[in-house]
């Protein structure tokens, strides 16, 4: 049977609407990744000493972002006065995380973006702690 499935599949190569007859229909154009959104509502759950638990929203996909592979946790630190660049902390693969071995008495910023093979999002809002 599999073989004259194939076989009527490449018999309607020119005309692939006859498909419907056996409940086929044509093969449709790949559809291309795009980006994942924006993830949204970045919030310090609980704070420690040199610990910090970030929990957020995942992005919703619609018509305008694509899946999330994983999430990029970044940091930058203020020292004397102003904020460093931002760098990678963690990669996880769901909407919270657990950070240790965190800075004390230095404030530092904290955002998210969301991943997958077509990029990034844009990064979520920043949220600000001081352990």
């Amino acid at each position: 049977m599999k073989s004259d499935l194939k076989l009527s599949e490449v018999d309607t190569v020119a005309d692939p609407t006859k498909l419907t007859q056996i409940g086929w229909g044509p093969k449709s154009d790949p559809t291309p990744i795009i980006p994942p959104n924006q993830p949204a509502n970045l919030t310090p759950v609980t704070e420690g000493a040199g610990t910090v638990t970030l929990k957020w929203d995942k992005p919703s996909n619609g018509s305008t972002g694509g899946y999330v592979r994983n999430y990029l946790i970044q940091r930058r630190d203020k020292d004397n006065g102003e904020f460093g660049p931002w760098s990678l902390l963690d990669t996880v693969y769901h909407e919270i995380a657990e950070l240790s071995d965190q800075p004390q008495q230095t404030q530092m910023e904290y955002r998210v973006k969301a991943s997958n093979a077509a990029g990034e999002s844009l990064p979520s809002n920043v949220a600000t702690v001081v352990l």
